[in-house]
């Protein structure tokens, strides 16, 4: 299996890729779709496609899906100099290791190059865009592999904050996954992610050991309560990314979706992410649904942890009650069996 494919596309980047280009709506990042084809429900935006963002915030314009956009490899990066102490197999190893609970061969493969993009600095997978905006490549595969990688971006990305992220197709017809990032991405950020990650590897080992042997629904209140002790709510929504939040402690609902995730599949509990709109309001959210002993249950660990509070309203719970609040509901996953 090849996991990095990325860098073999900056390698052979040599001259400028023309790259179709659109904007779309997505839950805790902004989507810049390409060559593959979105789904038929999405218009094209502009505006932050962040979680919790009003999206009244947000312009509709039909023009940008016919745009194009020029991508390039940027030029005289740093090489990379090793001197934070950890090489290429040690960041795969970690990411390998955040992920062991994936069995879908591919689904671990998008993921894996996701997370290895964000904490080992490779400078073949460093861009820049035709107006000068820098991107790091996260991802280069089959365009096949469309909705799996823009499934993974609505995850949100571990290291980025509301992102902008972008799929794009280049002349071989190869998906090309890339966020903005500001400034460009350095080998310092690259180690500081790589120390979050060890961060959270340790949690998920953590609680996977005290939730070995317990029941399925003890498991799970467990690790509702751990996410709730570990971050506290970034109503600013600066901090909305499971890797900077395992520093700071703070985080907006893509943080908790996240580490609520990851600790629910490493218990051995199927779990999906779940996007909806908040009734009556513009601010959008993400919460999942687990299955435990059998039965698909709604955890809204968020919510859960409103005001300081445990209100268990919001856990082991149902689309009737999330309802409540919120609407529009759309599964982020391929799970075909979920019962709400």
């Amino acid at each position: 299996m090849t996991l990095f494919r990325i860098g073999r596309y900056a390698a052979a980047a040599a001259a400028a890729f023309v790259l179709a280009f659109s904007a779309m709506p997505v839950w805790g990042a902004e989507v810049i779709g390409g060559g593959a084809k979105p789904a038929a429900n999405r218009d094209a935006v502009t505006g932050p496609g962040v979680i919790g963002t009003p999206a009244s915030g947000r312009r509709i314009t039909e023009e940008l899906k016919n745009q194009t956009k020029i991508v390039t490899p940027d030029t005289d990066v740093p090489e990379n100099t090793g001197i934070y102490g950890y090489t290429r197999e040690d960041a795969l190893a970690l990411a390998d290791a955040i992920l062991s609970f994936e069995e879908d061969a591919s689904s671990k493969e998008i993921a894996v190059s996701y997370l290895l993009s964000q904490i080992w600095y490779d400078p073949q997978n460093l861009m820049v865009g035709d107006n000068g905006e820098h991107v790091l490549m996260l991802y280069c595969g089959p365009m096949a592999d469309y909705e799996k990688s823009y499934r993974e971006a609505l995850d949100g990305l571990e290291f980025f904050s509301n992102p902008i992220v972008m799929f794009l197709e280049d002349a071989s017809g190869s998906l090309i996954v890339g966020v903005q990032t500001g400034e460009r991405f350095t080998e310092q950020q690259a180690a500081a992610n790589y120390a979050g990650a060890q961060k959270l590897l340790a949690v998920l080992q953590d609680v996977k050991a005290k939730t070995s042997g317990m029941e399925q629904g003890d498991a799970a209140k467990f690790i509702c309560d751990y996410v709730t002790d570990l971050f506290n709510y970034d109503a600013t929504f600066d901090c909305n990314a499971i890797g900077p939040a395992m520093t700071t402690g703070r985080t907006a609902c893509v943080g908790y979706n996240a580490l609520t995730e990851l600790l629910f599949r490493h218990a051995g509990m199927r779990y999906c992410s779940i996007v909806a709109k908040e009734k009556g309001g513009d601010m959008e959210h993400i919460f999942g649904c687990a299955e435990v002993s059998g039965h698909w249950l709604v955890f809204d660990t968020t919510n859960y942890d409103r005001d300081g509070s445990r209100d268990p309203f919001w856990i082991f719970s149902d689309r009737y009650r999330e309802g409540m609040f919120y609407q529009d509901f759309s599964l982020v996953g391929e799970l075909t069996d979920v019962r709400l």
